[in-house]
């Protein structure tokens, strides 16, 4: 084989601003999210609430407050054990914030229960509550950093309220204002020249909904139709890396809807000396006989089709079905 004397091209992005945030250290609430304080996932959740209120889709959307990143700072700021850790180990971490925060002290405890009072005033009132990234780098018109910081699930249904709030401190802080500092999210900095500080750390928290099925909807596949993706809630938390999902699709043009894959589990074949299958692994559910669950899906795609023309953008929408009810959680505008 002759060698080539051709010199392979770099690819180059393209390089990403961040818009800066206005300082903000107060709860919000979500009439008062804006891009400009907590940035563009939070303004996502409230246009969809809005829509809900207007009779525009026919889903629930789960309560939720934001925390912006002053608040965050905030606390930060006021973790002198963080400080102190820090101080000990400067060779192992970037910055003070890249630093695991230590147990909840007195001024944390105060926050925190002023947080979950206004928490329980605004509706969010779930035994778990699910704590969303909310960064000014997320669900740019360019840039959508899906992936790249943590979200956490949070238990609130024990009776000792100082160990609800140290493990709501924990997953607010740890969780997913730390996981800027990801090898992900830095490497991703890195690729579209962000730089660190241009990076601002905010919080979602949000009722979390134990929904029998979860799904994401991608309003414009590749193909150009509609696609879901789901799975068992089990399934969802525990073992998306092994499982195949449930795959229906929506031709915008024709109006058909298809149920094209099973979930299954992931390339549990055994073939024999010939080729001929011997052994696969079983089937975990077939949803083609489910008719109520049917239904459920055409509702979907009707509401995210609504949920499409809205934004005027193809959307990739989070949610989940829960007994008879329908709900999207996040939406986002699908970046190419």
């Amino acid at each position: 084989m002759e060698k080539t004397d051709k010199v392979a091209t770099p690819k180059i992005y393209p390089k990403i601003d961040v818009p800066k945030l206005k300082p903000c250290d107060k709860i919000l609430t979500s009439n008062e999210y804006s891009k400009d304080v907590i940035g563009a996932k939070a303004v996502n959740l409230r246009r969809l609430e809005e829509l809900k209120e207007q009779g525009k889709i026919d889903v629930i959307i789960p309560k939720s407050i934001a925390l912006p990143n002053g608040y965050i700072q905030d606390l930060w700021d006021n973790d002198i054990e963080q400080a102190e850790y820090y101080l000990k180990n400067e060779d192992s971490y970037p910055c003070k914030e890249a630093c695991p925060v230590g147990k909840l002290s007195d001024y944390a405890e105060n926050k925190m229960i002023e947080l979950r009072k206004i928490m329980n005033d605004n509706g969010v009132t779930s035994d778990w509550v699910i704590v969303r990234s909310a960064f000014n780098s997320e669900d740019l018109p360019n840039y959508s950093a899906a992936g790249l910081y943590n979200s956490t699930l949070v238990p609130l249904d024990s009776e000792i309220e100082k160990r609800n709030n140290g493990v709501l401190y924990h997953g607010i802080l740890n969780d997913v204002a730390r996981s800027k500092w990801s090898k992900d999210a830095i490497n991703s900095r890195i690729k579209y020249q962000i730089p660190d500080d241009n990076v601002q750390p905010g919080a979602i928290i949000q009722d979390y909904i134990g929904s029998n099925y979860v799904f994401t909807i991608y309003t414009d596949d590749n193909d150009g139709k509609l696609k879901i993706e789901m799975y068992d809630r089990y399934i969802s938390r525990f073992g998306k890396d092994v499982y195949q999902p449930h795959v229906f699709s929506y031709d915008k043009k024709s109006g058909k809807l298809s149920y094209d894959s099973i979930q299954m589990t992931d390339a549990g074949v055994t073939f024999n000396e010939d080729g001929e299958i011997i052994d696969i692994d079983p089937i975990e559910e077939d949803l083609s006989d489910n008719k109520k669950v049917l239904e459920q899906v055409k509702k979907v795609v009707e509401n995210a089709l609504v949920v499409e023309k809205e934004f005027g953008h193809p959307q990739d929408i989070e949610g989940g079905i829960k007994g008879d009810d329908i709900y999207f959680w996040q939406t986002r505008n699908i970046v190419k």
